[in-house]
């Protein structure tokens, strides 16, 4: 296909258990052609596990793999999206809430970064480092509105000042991280859904 130059996107459920291994692949949707060769890859991956209260748990994620002319490459997200980082596995994370804060932290590649997030309605700083055009200072401000936490973020870093917006739901084993942020060039929004699940 790509000989012939055709370029083409596969995206996959993955099921991903404890240790981080990939251990069933189901192909959501396809460019014809080239969910064969998305599925012997994607099988080879490891991952850095999830945690979630500090035990590794099993986790189901959309996997994006991409076929560009004459340059195969994958990318993963949490959930397949438009707008969806791209870059090697997503970063395993750690929850931990109690009754004045929500903390996530998630962990790639040797690195982590913690984001805070205050239930009283005031600002928390955070700083972002992990690498790329998200380094930065960051201001949260958080509010409830029904079962979903909703984040107005100030961004503070390198490109100015820019704001979006982050909305996390929990429903029992289920973890949505949805994030809106306008587009710098007044064309469409980035949005990126990260959705984590624990399986039974």
């Amino acid at each position: 296909m790509l000989a012939a130059g055709v370029g083409g996107m596969v995206i996959l459920s993955a099921t991903i258990d404890k240790t981080g291994h990939v251990v069933d692949l189901d192909v959501v949707r396809s460019t014809p052609g080239f969910e064969e060769a998305a599925i012997k890859a994607v099988s080879k991956w490891e991952y850095t596990p999830t945690l979630m209260n500090g035990e590794p748990i099993p986790v189901v994620m959309s996997v994006v793999v991409t076929f560009n002319l004459g340059r195969p490459g994958a990318s993963s997200t949490a959930a397949a999206g438009r707008g969806s980082g791209r870059g090697g596995p997503p970063p395993s994370i750690l929850i931990k809430q109690d009754e004045k804060t929500l903390k996530i932290t998630r962990q790639r590649e040797g690195q982590s970064e913690t984001a805070t997030y205050r239930f009283d309605g005031k600002g928390s700083k955070n700083r972002l480092s992990v690498g790329g055009a998200v380094d930065g200072d960051y201001t949260y401000v958080s509010q409830w509105e029904g079962n979903s936490l909703v984040t107005k973020i100030t961004d503070r870093g390198p490109q100015g000042p820019r704001e979006s917006t982050e909305t996390i739901s929990i429903d029992k084993d289920t973890l949505v991280i949805r994030t809106v942020r306008p587009s710098a060039t007044n064309g469409d929004p980035f949005v990126q859904t990260q959705t984590y699940v624990r399986k039974p």
